[in-house]
């Protein structure tokens, strides 16, 4: 058959013959770490335990599906900004904790206690910087008036808070609240 009339499918097919087979460590990891990951979601359901259905996978495969189980598991630890987060970040803990007990002990409690830190201070952090950030804000807006009136005030400015200006400043300064607890988090 000339080249120029065989189908799309019919080149994409000679370049999948073309291809090298998978080896026996791709086909483990295509097929253990995404039930990996399935277990994760049922583990943070509470739906199941998890101990025992990762002990029912014979090795090598073993090794695959808890690679996938701890990629979701880890990738579920968050600040906890609500309670649900919290109680989210318990069970993970709780999953890793009873899979690997002897090198999750101390890494779940230095966990816990850059969560409890959080909790504590990050809502007065919060607050400081909304009335530094709204004050700073308030004190622009007041010059660029007084600048284009000629006047000294006083001007109503309705909701600072509301203002792109704020919004936009207000993302960038709860990033850099957010960030030394994110990096500890990150290092665990």
């Amino acid at each position: 058959m000339d080249d120029k009339i065989k189908s799309a499918y019919e080149r994409a097919m000679e370049r999948a013959d073309a291809l090298d087979a998978p080896t026996d460590e791709e086909r483990l990891e295509w097929k253990w770490i995404p039930e990996g990951k399935k277990l994760a979601a049922v583990a943070m359901r509470g739906a199941a335990d998890v101990a025992l259905e990762v002990n029912k996978v014979e090795e090598p495969g073993r090794n695959y599906l808890l690679k996938g189980l701890f990629d979701v598991l880890v990738e579920n630890l968050r600040l906890p900004k609500g309670e649900h987060l919290a109680k989210n970040n318990e069970r993970v803990l709780e999953v890793l904790t009873q899979l690997k007990p002897e090198a999750m002990g101390e890494i779940a409690e230095r966990i816990r206690y850059v969560c409890n830190q959080f909790l504590q201070f990050y809502p007065q952090q919060q607050q400081e910087a909304r009335d530094q950030l709204k004050e700073h804000i308030k004190n622009q807006m007041e010059q660029m008036m007084q600048q284009q009136t000629g006047t000294s005030g006083p001007f109503q400015l309705g909701n600072i808070e509301a203002t792109p200006e704020f919004q936009s400043q207000w993302l960038r300064v709860m990033g850099q609240i957010e960030e030394p607890y994110e990096v500890h988090l990150r290092e665990f």
